[in-house]
């Protein structure tokens, strides 16, 4: 394998319009190595630069606070603002919601979650496979007939592009997760399905859909959004792993890119489930909105067949066979830890490979287009996980692999100046408007008394606020299995006294 490294990547202020070129790498020839025994690639070896303006903290274990230089206050007509309430993870970080607000939704009014909801059953710890409920997704009708006003979260007027970029840590590795091609059940707490970069030497002019998904005959019922299989492999994780979750936000790196990212979202609602474990931990869980639902039932074949490129340059890109017929077909995540501000988070993400120790994004866009506007979500989805660098492929009209570039994440953000103006989007703005929407989850759940509420906050474009409602545990949007919810509130609860025990000693 030659793998190819960036030769000219723009300089800040220098930004070319054309595809980045690339040099071959000398001496790079790497081997699909087993690591079902292996050690992953440790943290330490795989350095996360942030943007060189980004005041980003290399110590996890520092506390880091929300500072001055990191405005998280919203709107003075919004009915809570992160800056009168500074919300911590903590258990202190409690509100109380007006005696007024309902705290259940109407019976008449049954809510019901998408028809794709990532809603794993999990009715014991062998049954892991997915098994989605159909039911309506949420719409802009259903969240205002059931929404709390007193606790709806409003945007912000307008997006300031100097925001400054709010205190981040370096993210930590705190666990790993391999989910082979047989599924979740027989998911490990190892490496063993991280895939290695190995583009063929003769990878000019190769055909895409020669490497689809399913094959030929059924790429289409293979393609399934990232997400939905993502929070499958985070309550997997936490099954096995048995993490501590006081005092943190839990969720999947696709819902915090879509929050940093909000302000270039002009076609899809969002819909976040939330749930309150073991007093102050807080699960997250996105899940499909009715517009969402209805932009993907017009795409056309042709549309989801470029969307099936994507994985298909993933299995050229780490050398399986065309349609993964050979290959295992597993995937690997990484679960860090990180502090935005005051919020301590743990989040979940799939890593597509690796270049030796460094940890890689492979992605995938077409040669002529406009491909620098998607440079901040591309940003936003590696730096959120501290994966330093991401490999491109650029292909033509006809899905044929044309170039290839390395692109170092740190180096992304000049790369996108020139090609969206300041007031479409900014780092700091985005990362801001993610403090301030957790924080608001965090104080939303914590007008719960009891276990078993799900909170649902909903935002359609065109609306000023996200609008929150409230559901009981045989909502479809309660995606957290009671028994693992037991299970993991047994297991903290049992930590804490063995902690008090050797005190004692």
């Amino acid at each position: 394998m030659s793998a190819h490294r960036l030769s000219n990547v723009a300089s800040a202020g220098q930004v070319s319009d054309s595809t980045p070129k690339i040099v071959p790498k000398a001496s790079a020839s790497v081997s699909f190595l087993d690591l079902s025994s292996a050690p992953a690639p440790d943290a330490s070896s795989a350095p996360v630069s942030a943007p060189s303006s980004v005041p980003v903290s290399a110590s996890s274990s520092a506390p880091v606070s929300a500072s001055s230089s990191a405005p998280v206050s919203a709107s003075s007509s919004a009915p809570v603002s992160a800056s009168s309430a500074p919300v911590s993870a903590s258990s202190s970080a409690t509100v109380s919601a007006p005696s007024s607000v309902p705290v259940s939704a109407p019976s008449s009014a049954p809510v019901s979650a998408p028809s794709s909801a990532p809603v794993s059953a999990l009715s014991s710890a062998a049954d892991c496979q997915q098994q989605p409920r159909q039911h309506e997704p949420m719409s802009l009708e259903t969240a205002a007939r059931l929404s709390i006003p007193e606790l709806s979260l409003r945007l912000p007027d307008s997006w300031d592009p100097d925001v400054p970029f709010p205190e981040f840590t370096r993210p930590r590795r705190v666990g790993r997760l391999s989910v082979p091609g047989a599924g979740l059940a027989h998911a490990r707490l190892d490496a063993s399905q991280l895939k290695r970069l190995r583009l063929p030497r003769d990878w000019s002019g190769l055909n895409l859909s020669d490497w689809l998904p399913g094959g030929p005959a059924d790429w289409e019922s293979a393609l399934q959004p990232p997400w939905q299989r993502d929070i499958d492999d985070l309550l997997a994780w936490l099954r096995l792993a048995r993490p501590n979750l006081a005092g943190r936000i839990v969720c999947c790196r696709g819902l915090l890119t879509r929050l940093t990212c909000q302000q270039l979202e002009r076609q899809q609602d969002l819909c976040v489930a939330a749930i309150r474990v073991h007093g102050d931990g807080l699960l997250l869980c996105q899940f499909t909105g009715a517009e969402a639902q209805r932009l993907e039932a017009q795409r056309n074949r042709r549309d989801r067949l470029m969307a099936a490129w994507g994985p298909a340059f993933e299995a050229l890109a780490t050398g399986e066979s065309g349609g993964g017929r050979d290959g295992d077909g597993g995937r690997y995540c990484e679960i860090v830890e990180a502090r935005l501000g005051n919020l301590r988070l743990m989040c979940l993400g799939e890593v597509d490979c690796c270049d030796g120790d460094e940890l890689l994004e492979l992605k995938l866009t077409s040669q002529h287009g406009a491909w620098r506007r998607r440079l901040p979500r591309w940003w936003a989805q590696s730096f959120l996980l501290g994966v330093p660098s991401i490999f491109a492929g650029f292909r033509d009209a006809a899905g044929r692999l044309r170039d290839v570039a390395r692109l170092p994440v740190d180096r992304l953000l000049a790369m996108s100046r020139g090609h969206l103006r300041p007031d479409e989007w900014s780092a700091g703005a985005g990362l801001d408007w993610a403090h301030r929407f957790l924080s608001h989850a965090v104080r939303v759940c914590a007008t719960a008394d009891e276990a078993g509420a799900v909170f649902v906050l909903y935002w359609k474009p065109g609306q000023d606020r996200v609008l929150v409602s409230r559901h009981g545990p045989a909502s479809p949007f309660y995606f957290l299995p009671h028994w693992l919810l037991r299970d993991l509130s047994q297991h903290q609860l049992a930590e804490e006294e063995r902690k008090r025990q050797g005190k004692k000693q």
